[in-house]
């Protein structure tokens, strides 16, 4: 099983004791299933293994061994809109009055995901990280002549449920469309393809982008598993869950070691 840790995805597990094989090997760089320690229990079981597992291999071994490039992390803080963060303080005083001093945590609640959740929505979709991107991305313009090799992921929604079925919904593909033309107004020589759960030909246009004539590549979530892109150098993540299991899986998009590739580089809003 590659990306084993999918396994555990409610559809998936339904179907996991009609599994007859008894030799089984999965594959993963994020066993652990955050906020999903039900689903982790029931991968382990499945595979008859749990930490520090039957083999490891993490990403600073592969790091120091030269298996992946080594990269520079540059964090960029960007400020809420003062709309956004009247919202933001809204959100927030209605969930203090669902939180449990005596316990420590948050009462259960489904209101509290809701809130949670909108809560990190106006953090993720702040309107401030478009002119930051853009602005990321001349300066890198000017100093390297051009843009070749870059990912970006914009900032994203929460349309289903960590690791099952995903596409974009409306609101999401016009941020793509969004951040697309911010990028292309840097240079108009840029050439730029949105990867989408809707993209066509994504063969050909992941040929073109490793033969550096797609020179940036937008997208959401499409391009965190399973995409091998080793010329890959620059990724501009404009969002981030908060889950180790989206930085590690996208941080392997960007560290794979192709000839001539010293160094990569990861900007985060």
């Amino acid at each position: 099983a590659d990306e084993g840790h999918n396994l555990a995805s409610p559809k998936v597990l339904v179907v996991l004791p009609s599994v007859h094989l008894k030799k089984r090997i999965g594959l993963s760089a994020t066993p652990k299933r955050i906020y999903d320690p039900s689903g982790t229990a029931a991968m382990e079981a499945f595979f008859k293994d749990s930490e520090p597992f039957t083999y490891s291999f993490p990403m600073e071994r592969a790091i120091e061994e030269g298996v992946l490039c080594q990269y520079k992390y540059f964090p960029h803080l960007v400020s809420l809109t003062p709309p956004e963060l009247e919202e933001y303080v809204r959100i927030s005083k209605k969930l203090m009055t669902l939180f449990d001093f005596k316990k420590g945590k948050f009462k259960e609640s489904d209101l509290v995901e809701k809130l949670l959740l909108a809560r990190k929505r106006v953090i993720h979709k702040a309107a401030n990280k478009l002119q930051a991107t853009r602005e990321i991305l001349r300066q890198h313009f000017l100093e390297k002549g051009n843009l070749r090799f870059t990912f970006v992921y914009v900032p994203e929604g929460f349309a289903t449920a960590e690791n099952e079925q995903w596409y974009e919904d409306e609101e999401e593909l016009r941020l793509i469309n969004q951040y697309s033309l911010a990028i292309g107004e840097i240079q108009p020589k840029i050439i730029i393809s949105q990867f989408t759960s809707a993209t066509k030909d994504r063969g050909e246009i992941l040929r073109q982008f490793q033969c550096g004539d797609i020179h940036v590549l937008t997208s959401m979530k499409c391009l965190d598993e399973g995409i091998d892109l080793p010329r890959a150098e620059l990724a501009v993540f404009c969002s981030s869950t908060g889950n180790p299991r989206q930085f590690i899986q996208r941080r392997g998009r960007i560290l794979r070691k192709p000839t001539g590739k010293p160094l990569a580089a990861i900007p985060h809003l």
